[in-house]
């Protein structure tokens, strides 16, 4: 009876593993999980899709071959002290991908505790926000543009009220 008990509750396991890794490997976002020492110990296949190499070519360091150059540091500054502190965090982050593109994403981790309330890592997700990047800079574009616009014409309008003025007082 034992053994059938073991073999039920491995079976459960694995179908419960299957099941997590279908659903994480299914979604449109990057899934990944660090052990209790910050190291990558599992990334869902979204990361190799966008990055072009194996989810577990990330673990240890590896996820810094990602990270754009420039925001290498703050990006790291950002997870240690969310890890020395066991907290959530939250940050964009520029990325370069398979093509050599760079991308934006959003990074979201939160701290994986077990009954006991021993930490046991991160659970994060990192969503690609690079289109409403773009969007953004477009529109700080628009605006820059209009503003100069707006202050052209205000200037136009300012010369010829002087003008006027003067006119009417000579």
């Amino acid at each position: 009876r034992a053994l059938a008990d073991t073999r039920r509750g491995l079976t459960a396991l694995s179908e419960s593993e299957a099941r997590f890794r279908h659903m994480a490997d299914s979604a449109p976002a990057l899934i990944w999980m660090t052990d209790e020492s910050g190291s990558v110990s599992f990334a869902n296949l979204h990361f190799e899709h966008m990055f072009g190499i194996p989810a577990a070519d990330l673990t240890r360091e590896g996820w810094e071959r990602i990270v754009h150059g420039d925001d290498l540091e703050s990006f790291r500054a950002t997870f240690t002290e969310a890890f020395e502190a066991r907290t959530s965090f939250r940050t964009e982050v520029r990325v370069i991908d398979r093509v050599g593109a760079v991308r934006w994403l959003r990074c979201e981790g939160v701290p994986r505790l077990d009954d006991d309330h021993n930490f046991l890592g991160y659970t994060g997700c990192n969503i690609d926000i690079t289109d409403a990047k773009f969007a953004e800079e477009h529109l700080l574009l628009l605006i820059h543009e209009l503003n100069h616009r707006v202050k052209n014409t205000l200037a136009t309008v300012q010369s010829i009220a002087g003008q006027s003025l003067r006119n009417l007082e000579g």
